[in-house]
This record gives C-alpha cells, sequence and structure tokens, in this order.
C-alpha cells in the first residue's frame, strides 16, 4: 500500500512559525448553511487511492510569523430554505434547484477525530418480534456485538476496528480537546476516540455545571459555554472538536435559553421551507444562536485571530419536498463544509465540487502546513490539480462525481446526471462508458474502505516515529 506524507515544503501552506492550534467544534444543522463574515480556500473531494505522498499545487501562503489554529463545527445537513425572518448567520441552500457547495455524508453515524468508514444503520421493520427491541434496549451483549460486526452499522462501534491510524495525530505538542453533551459511550465513540489519540481530553456527559436538555445531554449554548471556558486556560497549541446536537430531533429548546426567544410560523409557512415541524424552525434557529454567541465571545479570546475554525454537517434529513435530490434519495447525503479564518485567510470563495467528510482532516492539516502521513482515502481539498477527479462514496450503495450519481438499485445499476435539469432521468443506456467507469471506481473504494477498517493500525508521522512510540506507550 502506498502511503502519503504531507508538509509544509511539500504544500506551500503556511510558512515556518509557532505551533498551529486545532479546534473542532461539531454543529447540528439540519436545515441552513452557515455563511462565515470572510474565510475562504480551494476544495476538492475525495480520490480513488489507498495513499499516497502528497504533491500538491503551491497555495498562496499566510503572513510569515502566524500560527494557525483550528476550530471544527459538526452537525446534521440543511434541508431548504429557512421560514420567517432571514436569520443573521444563516443562508439558505436551494437543495436540487442549486446544488452547489455538494459536501456529502452517509446519513445517521457520529462524526469523529478518525476519518472513517460509517455504515448506514438499518430501520427495524415495524413487525420485528418485539423481543428484538428488547434487547437492544436492555443491552443484550449477544445482541450488541452482533449489531457492531453488521456492515450496515456505524463502524466505530466494532470492538474489532477501534486501533487505527488517525491525522489527529500529526498535531504533536498540541493539546487535544473533545466536547459532548451526553456520554461518550454511544456508538463506542469513547474506546475508538481514546485509544488512538493518546492525552485525549474528553469533557461528556457529568462534567457541565447545568441540567440535560434531554436525551442527547446538555443545550448547545452551555456546551460552548464549557469549552471557551477550557480553551481560555489553554497555554498550548490545541485540538478541539466540539459535537453540538440541539439541532437534533427532537429540536428540545432548554428552560434557561440564554435570551433566546420562541418564534411562531404558520405551519403552511413552515412546510413551504422544508421544515417538518415548529420545533425544528426553532431547533435551527437555538443553534444560530447559540453559535452566534460562541462567535461573539470567541472574537475576544487571544487565539481568535490564530485560529481556523471548520463547521460542518454529519448528515441531512429527508424532506417533505418533492424535489429532485428529495427523490434521488441524496437530501440526506447534502451537508455544508465551511472553513473560517479571518485572521489568517482573505477574502470569501465559494466552492463547487464533490467532497466529503474523509477529505476534512487531510484539507485542514494542509492549511496549517502540519507534516501528516494520510494512510486514509481522504484527500487535501485545497491542494489539488484542477483536472483532479472527485468522488465521493455513499456506503455501498452509490457514487457522485461531479456531474453523475451512480446508485446500485435492486433491480441494476441506475445512472443519473444530478446537476441537470433532467436530474430524475435514468441515463445509463446512453453513457455505457461512465456507468462502467463509476462501477469500478465505486467497487475500489469500497472494498478498500472495508479492508482499511481492519488493517489501519497507528503509524509514524514523524520520521523519528515519535507518533507511533507514543501509541504503543498506551
Amino acid at each position: 500500500m502506498a502511503e502519503t506524507r504531507g508538509g509544509r515544503s511539500a504544500r506551500g501552506a503556511l510558512p515556518p512559525g509557532p505551533l498551529r492550534q486545532v479546534v473542532a467544534l461539531p454543529l447540528a444543522l439540519e436545515r441552513g448553511v452557515l455563511l462565515l463574515e470572510r474565510g475562504g480556500g480551494r476544495a476538492r473531494p475525495q480520490p480513488g487511492s489507498v495513499s499516497r505522498r502528497h504533491r500538491r499545487k503551491p497555495r498562496p501562503a499566510l503572513r510569515r510569523g502566524q500560527g494557525a489554529r483550528a476550530l471544527f463545527l459538526y452537525g446534521v445537513a440543511p434541508r431548504g430554505q429557512g421560514a420567517g425572518p432571514a436569520e443573521p448567520r444563516l443562508c439558505p441552500v436551494r437543495d436540487a434547484a442549486e446544488p452547489a457547495r455538494r459536501q456529502v455524508q452517509p446519513r445517521g453515524d457520529p462524526p469523529g477525530v478518525v476519518c472513517r468508514v460509517q455504515g448506514r444503520r438499518v430501520r427495524q421493520p415495524a413487525r420485528r418480534d418485539a423481543r428484538i427491541r428488547r434487547d437492544r434496549e436492555g443491552g443484550n451483549p449477544l445482541h450488541e456485538l452482533l449489531r457492531a460486526l453488521s456492515p450496515n452499522t456505524t463502524a466505530s462501534r466494532n470492538p474489532l476496528v477501534v486501533n487505527q491510524h488517525t491525522l489527529v495525530n500529526a498535531l504533536e505538542g498540541y493539546s487535544k480537546y473533545y466536547f459532548l453533551g451526553g456520554s461518550a459511550t454511544w456508538g463506542n465513540i469513547r474506546g475508538l476516540f481514546a485509544h488512538n489519540v493518546p492525552g485525549l481530553h474528553i469533557y461528556e456527559e457529568g462534567d457541565y455545571d447545568a441540567p440535560q436538555a434531554d436525551g442527547w445531554g446538555v443545550s448547545d449554548i452551555v456546551l460552548f459555554e464549557k469549552a471557551l471556558e477550557v480553551l481560555g486556560r489553554e497555554k498550548k497549541p490545541f485540538f478541539a472538536f466540539i459535537q453540538t446536537a440541539g439541532n437534533h430531533r427532537p429540536y428540545t429548546i432548554p428552560e434557561d435559553r440564554r435570551g433566546f426567544e420562541l418564534k411562531q410560523v404558520e405551519g403552511a409557512a413552515l412546510k413551504d421551507n422544508g421544515f417538518e415541524s415548529l420545533a425544528a424552525y426553532n431547533g435551527l434557529r437555538f443553534l444560530d444562536y447559540s453559535l452566534g454567541t460562541f462567535f461573539s465571545r470567541v472574537r475576544q479570546a487571544p487565539y481568535f485571530q490564530n485560529t481556523v475554525f471548520v463547521m460542518y454537517g454529519d448528515h441531512g434529513n429527508p424532506s417533505d419536498q418533492p424535489t429532485a435530490w428529495e427523490q434521488l434519495r441524496l437530501t440526506g447525503y447534502h451537508v455544508p463544509l465551511v472553513i473560517y479564518a479571518p485572521g489568517l485567510i482573505k477574502g470569501a470563495r465559494r466552492i463547487d465540487f464533490t467532497a466529503s467528510l474523509p477529505d476534512s482532516l487531510p484539507t485542514y492539516l494542509g492549511l496549517l502546513g502540519v507534516p501528516y502521513l494520510n494512510t486514509g482515502l481522504g484527500r487535501d481539498l485545497l491542494g489539488l490539480a484542477p483536472n483532479d477527479p472527485h468522488f465521493s462514496l455513499l456506503d455501498q450503495n452509490g457514487l457522485l462525481d461531479d456531474e453523475f450519481f451512480l446508485r446500485l438499485d435492486p433491480g441494476g445499476p441506475r445512472l443519473f446526471r444530478y446537476r441537470s435539469q433532467a436530474a430524475l432521468e435514468d441515463v445509463h443506456a446512453r453513457y455505457p462508458e461512465k456507468l462502467a467507469e463509476l462501477q469500478r471506481v465505486h467497487e475500489a473504494l469500497f472494498e478498500t474502505s472495508k479492508y482499511l477498517l481492519y488493517h489501519n493500525p497507528a503509524r509514524a508521522h514523524a520520521p523519528d516515529g515519535s507518533v507511533v512510540q507514543q501509541a504503543a506507550a498506551r
């Protein structure tokens, strides 16, 4: 297997300077895309090779002497235009009418510090024996093990694949944080993160001076306040991942709203703008309010000008609107990806090509100019050549490039030009060569992903092997 290394000299990103810091914040964005005041960068999606030495086109360097931190915000993808008056930090998504910002991510999976293969969960049919539900709810060990080993469940649940190489460990000398409003036992994410990221500080259920809002844990605004408090005391460069959930069903608004006011919108207006309920609309508004409160405070922090903030979603939700993308079952994969670094990057840009979550960490590390070894499927979106192909793997069922969508249906493969006016027309007979090409790429990416689950142990990012030694010491 070929391996890829990246670094300052390889990518021409940031010049040598102080250690850069990284913060990750997952946001629940079921409807609406975050709009940055300033930020930018080119971007492109995932490749077809397993790993490679990075060969990137030079990018304009940030000013000498500046370090860079990065802040990642994670959440759920947008669905339609927001109802009611426009909100200050969210811009509407036009769904299939405007298939731009095509960051896609498999549905139903948690975000992760490790770029991993994520399977789509299977909904149990209503007619299934109630005993299965009792076993699951009661924590039957055999049921949990069989579920973890299923190819249709989140990979982190499988105890046999907990040992993974992660690009987070390329950030040597950084403090590393994971903030979660609920329990880190969910989906075995504690086992995955703590096992693979030495010295990771986990803040979770029980670490907050506030009641839980619902089953997802404390409210997003409490989560942000805790992160600001902890990071404000940090003296070293840091990587922080903050996972929000307030805009996830059931869209709970806590009693202590910190000044947030609910709005009333008529049902017809909600439906016309893609919202399933008034709770969903106010859930998005509360996320926006929490995010705005966070940025108003973090702008006063001494590290703000030296930080890269990244915001993205993990999955979208089906929509009541009969758009072409909804009928193609693509809405659940359409999510935002926003990079915001006003102190480091000047001039906003909008990027328009296919990408997916495995591309995220290579992109952020490439922006920071941190040397790393990539053994996964993701690529640095800001360092691709103009003619590099772009693909996004949609579980075992499909593949996207910049023009075509391959869907593997039970009756046979189908091909759609999902960005065209005739997005619902199956054109596989008209483009047999494209069909064959995408089938080959899909099989290669899917089978390689399965292989990497069991054959991707920690390796050295630095030439002296320090990362491997740290992991082995655990």
